[in-house]
């Protein structure tokens, strides 16, 4: 007799578990691993400058940036998120030209780097489709440029400065972003596209990115 209630245990306990590991098997594939680490590029768009190519007194290409990163994220309590990214590019951009009787004025911004410490909300209703919502504080760092061409009569630019003028900047502010992920590969795996937008105190322009990403689930 105790035999046989020793061995009824034994299966109980033993369906129980297997029960419990599945539902969790489940449960997983349903929401995700924990860990996130994602490859980004993007293209930029600066609202309120100027977004065209421009005359050079100096060999740098003038062009709107290829914006590469690095993200990692973790899943703090159900469909709550937190992350860090670093993101960077380095071509020259045009900010701003400005045309006075004596002069046009260009300046330019270049090797710009963004650390964002992101806060955000997961939707995981469907197994392979993932929706994330969020945003945070962002610290950006760069390098910006000044330079003009002096207006001689009747009408002709002189170049002023043989080198623009240089100096560093950085800036504290915000960013907000909609992230869609495809996940694949027994969810290992994922990939989709997202937008993002920038503003900073002191900055006169807000940005916006907007590319894709591809990560690695553990």
């Amino acid at each position: 007799m105790h035999f046989f209630s020793g061995k009824l245990v034994l299966v109980i306990l033993l369906s129980s578990s297997c029960a419990q590991y599945a539902a969790a098997k489940t449960n997983l594939k349903k929401k995700g691993h924990k860990n996130t680490i994602a490859v980004h590029a993007a293209q930029i768009y600066t609202f309120g400058t100027a977004q065209t190519k421009a005359p050079l007194n100096y060999g740098d290409p003038v062009q709107v940036p290829n914006q590469k990163g690095l993200s990692f994220d973790h899943n703090v309590y159900k469909n709550l998120r937190v992350g860090l990214e670093y993101e960077s590019w380095t071509a020259l951009q045009l900010i701003e030209t400005k045309e006075t009787p004596a002069a046009k004025e260009y300046t330019y911004r270049k090797n710009y780097r963004m650390i964002d410490l992101n806060i955000s909300y997961r939707y995981n209703h469907f197994k392979h489709h993932k929706i994330n919502i969020g945003g945070g504080p962002s610290y950006a760092k760069g390098i910006d440029a000044f330079d003009r061409d002096i207006k001689l009569p009747p009408g002709v630019y002189q170049l002023d400065f043989v080198f623009p003028y240089y100096y560093p900047v950085h800036y504290f502010g915000v960013q907000t972003f909609i992230k869609y992920d495809y996940v694949f590969m027994h969810g290992r795996l994922t990939a989709g596209a997202e937008v993002k937008y920038r503003r900073y105190a002191g900055m006169s322009y807000s940005q916006v990115n907007y590319g894709l990403h591809a990560g690695f689930n553990f």
